[in-house]
């Protein structure tokens, strides 16, 4: 048999401050948790046991239960449930105490009431399976796509323009990636995201003050994204008109243009060092206006006093079909 360890993500599950915890619960947290503990249903196929010997949204360090605990239990449960695996939850103590011999939540107490052998007694493991899955499902379904109440929904026929980032250090970042994810980010920033109707001038922004440090230091990476963009506006140009940062004005090193990575999110690079110059021509790249010359992947520039000390960024740009 083989046994291992889940507590994923540890943003959640380990974190010491149960406030300040990455939210979970969201669609996407169901799905990335089965496709996770999938990884090892091909031992099972092969007549191996697997045992996850510890698991556990654990509390904070104050004993304070994070949110949405027990829908996390409970969808780990039908996880084991639909793919066969024995659990076993780490607990000191906080959520079933020892010396009264009952769970301190009633919520935790409802998610392990008949999780037992009596409850299995007469049905076969198919059942179990097909059991655990279809509440897993129904979970996931009635599950919201994200878990911040002020972020822009984004449907099939909308699309929403952010600030992907990631500080110099790594530390501290937002929505990386050409997914709009706007529960991705370190606790305490405060985004302010903004979505596209069509032409026009939009801004788009985000706040660290809020952070335990109050303050991003430098960038390794960042790019202004708009979900959808190249589906529903396609053709259409990022050009960015004024950028601040701690309501300062930046000059730019060289002018931003637009491109997209996946055929389906517009971008255009504020920070990329990744990106060749010398391979970007005319297929990957477009300008409101001109030619492409004096383009550039990374128009900040890190060696800008302000870069240091990036308590608030905002970008306004004009989006606009190519002239």
């Amino acid at each position: 048999m083989i046994s291992v360890h889940y507590y994923d993500p540890w943003s959640y599950c380990g974190a010491a401050d149960a406030a300040g915890a990455t939210p979970w619960g969201k669609a996407a947290d169901y799905d990335a948790m089965y496709e996770t503990l999938s990884g090892m249903r091909a031992f099972v196929e092969r007549g191996y046991g697997v045992v996850i010997g510890e698991y556990g949204a654990l509390t904070g360090s104050d004993g304070v239960m994070k949110h949405n605990a027990p829908a996390y239990h409970r969808a780990f449960l039908d996880c084991c449930d639909a793919l066969d695996y024995t659990s076993c939850l780490w607990d000191c103590s906080y959520f079933f105490i020892r010396r009264e011999l009952k769970f301190a939540e009633e919520e935790m107490a409802a998610v392990y009431a008949g999780r037992d052998a009596a409850s299995e007694a007469g049905r076969d493991a198919a059942e179990i399976a097909e059991a655990g899955k279809r509440a897993l499902d129904e979970a996931a379904a009635n599950a919201p796509a994200t878990l911040r109440e002020d972020a822009v929904e984004v449907t099939d026929d909308t699309c929403v323009a952010w600030i992907m980032f990631s500080e110099g250090s790594w530390a501290l970042s937002y929505s990386v990636g050409d997914v709009y994810t706007p529960d991705s980010m370190t606790p305490g920033i405060v985004p302010t995201d903004a979505e596209i109707t069509g032409p026009g001038e939009y801004t788009v922004a985000l706040d660290f003050t809020g952070t335990e440090k109050g303050y991003a230091e430098n960038v390794a990476f960042s790019a202004v994204g708009i979900s959808n963009g190249e589906r529903l506006y396609p053709g259409y140009c990022i050009q960015i008109t004024a950028c601040e940062i701690n309501g300062t004005p930046v000059k730019f090193k060289g002018r931003n243009y637009t491109c997209s990575d996946d055929g389906k999110c517009t971008r255009t690079n504020l920070y990329n060092e990744w990106v060749d110059m010398k391979k970007v021509g005319k297929a990957e790249a477009r300008v409101l206006i001109g030619d492409l010359t004096g383009i550039s992947a990374t128009p900040l520039d890190r060696g800008d006093p302000l870069m240091s000390r990036i308590e608030t960024i905002s970008v306004t740009f004009t989006y606009a079909p190519r002239k």
